[in-house]
This record gives C-alpha cells, structure tokens and sequence, in this order.
C-alpha cells in the first residue's frame, strides 16, 4: 500500500499535513504546462486560510501548486476537505511577456526576466538567433518557440513545476502478470487537414500561405483553419503553419497501461510494455482507501515516440 500525505499550507506559513485519504486523482500531460490534483481528505485546517498545497505518495513531492478550490464539509465522521489545485506552472500560461524581438534567448536567460515564484527550469544556455513574441504572448508560448528552435520539440513540465526540454534517463517495465489492463486509442477530434495564413501583402480574403497535411487527408477528414499573418514566425512562416498542424495532432495516436500502486515515474520516463519502449506523455494516479492505480499513455504524434 502506497503512503499519502496532504500538506496544507496557509498565508500564515502554518502547516496542516494529513495522511487520511477518502479519494484522490492526480494528473499530468506533456502539452499541458501544469499538473492538476483533486480530492478528499480528513484534515482539522482552516480552509479560509490555505494559500498552497503539496502532495506527496511514498515520500515523493509530485504535486505542489494552488489552493484553487477547497471546500469542508462537517458530519458525525469528522470534518472533510474537498481540494483542487493546478502546479504553480499554471502561472507559465497565464503570465505575459513584453511583445517583440528577444535576441540570443536561452532557457535561462528567459527566466531572468520573469519572476515567477516555485517554478524552476532547466539550466541551459544554449541560444538561437532570436525568438518574436506576439502582443499578450504568455512565458509558455516564449518556452515553446525556444524549445521548437533549438530542439525540433515541444516543452513539458517534470518534477513539481519544472520546464524541461529533455528527457531524464529514469525506465521502468512491466511483465503483463502485472498489467490490470491495456489498450490503444485514436484521437482525430482536433485533427487539421489545411491550414491557411495572410502574407503581409495579402488583402482581403487572400491567404496566400497554405499547408495541406496529406496524413490527415488520407482518413477523409477535412478541416481547415485560417490565421491572419503572424510575425511571431516571420523567420520561416511555413514552419508556422505546420507547428499548427502538427499541434492539432496531439496524442493522435496511443497506448496505455494500467497497473496497481504507483512507482514514481515522470513524463518522458522510459516505459516497456507490450515488447516496445516509448515515453511517458501522460500519467493519471486514481486513489482510495483501497489503494492506488496508475494508468500510463505513450503518445505517437509529431512531437512524441517519433521513432516508433
């Protein structure tokens, strides 16, 4: 059986911790820039004075972010506290940057110039020539340029609030005596065929710039988005049209186990199932008081397992 503890944390800088869990979901994914938690526990605190929270199972720090909503609830068992709560890095999305040209970024030296509180990142200087911000561009928008120039790929958040480019070198496998379940899973619900952008000369309804993503055609879907020009990809606007594309196609394809108890893994983790290794691109950990399920998903899209 798997340890839980809930620390709450008030603007005081008390700590209520409990270990009495009736119920919890935690969640995170590699395009999502946050991890979420919810639910119930005993705990004897003042709800009207909870700032943050922390979650924890064997000892392992996996959740720490917003007091987004917590609500109690008193009966003949004792005084129930219901909790939901984003990973601090929700502040990546919700966080702007000055619009414009930033020359030479690197991962670190974008950080020095937001003060964002309990997020840390990677520590990289690597830099490329420069990256264009839009007007209301958000501190992730900024991370997901750098990373699609310097890597090709898509940034994701490891540990507790965390931005991070690569891969940590943590693996683990399952023997299917160990597997509750399995499956695979299609996912075309935002998938674009065609995607179109004005050039700077364009009027009116021209849009000269055009991708058509014979993939997605070929499964007779026909979807089409349209953007008016936009200089955050002025360097190259094509590589604009199919990021967007590509994007679309997020978790298009995927598998996934299932497996009781929890092991500590982290997005972009190794794991073996089914004789094929891949990475870990979204983790879901159900509890209760009969114990804990994990269920992992490798995705196969433009960003993830391109090799498999």
């Amino acid at each position: 059986m798997n340890d839980i503890t809930l620390k709450l944390k008030s603007v005081s800088g008390e700590v209520y911790e409990t270990k009495k869990c009736l119920s919890f979901r935690f969640e995170k994914e590699v395009y999502t820039p946050y991890s979420v938690l919810s639910g119930i526990f005993f705990s004897d605190c003042d709800v009207l004075n909870i700032s943050d929270i922390e979650f924890f199972i064997d000892g392992k720090l996996i959740h720490k972010g917003f007091a987004d909503i917590i609500e109690e609830t008193e009966s003949s068992d004792g005084k129930r506290v219901s909790v939901s709560s984003r990973g601090f890095s929700s502040l990546l999305l919700q966080s702007e940057l000055p619009d414009g040209i930033i020359s030479s970024p690197s991962l670190n030296s974008l950080f020095t110039s937001v003060n964002l509180p309990n997020i840390t990142h990677e520590d990289s200087y690597l830099t490329t020539n420069y990256i264009y911000l839009s007007p209301h561009s958000s501190v992730w928008d900024a991370c997901k340029m750098l990373c699609l120039k310097l890597h090709n790929s898509h940034p994701f958040i490891s540990s507790p609030n965390k931005v991070s480019y690569t891969f940590g070198g943590n693996s683990l496998s399952f023997e299917p005596q160990n597997i509750i379940s399995k499956g695979n899973v299609l996912n075309l619900k935002n998938a674009v065929s065609d995607v179109y952008m004005r050039s700077l000369t364009d009027e009116g309804n021209n849009f000269s710039m055009h991708i058509n993503d014979g993939e997605i055609r070929e499964l007779g879907i026909v979807r089409e988005k349209y953007y008016a020009y936009d200089a955050m990809w002025a360097f190259d606007s094509y590589l604009g049209l199919q990021t967007k594309v590509n994007l679309s196609m997020k978790g298009i394809k995927a598998d996934f186990v299932k497996y009781d108890g929890f092991f500590g893994e982290d997005l972009n983790d190794t794991v073996i199932f089914d004789k094929k290794q891949g990475r870990i691109n979204r983790i879901l950990v159900n509890g209760t008081k009969n114990g804990i399920q994990t269920t992992l998903w490798r995705y196969y899209d433009r960003y993830n397992n391109r090799n498999n």
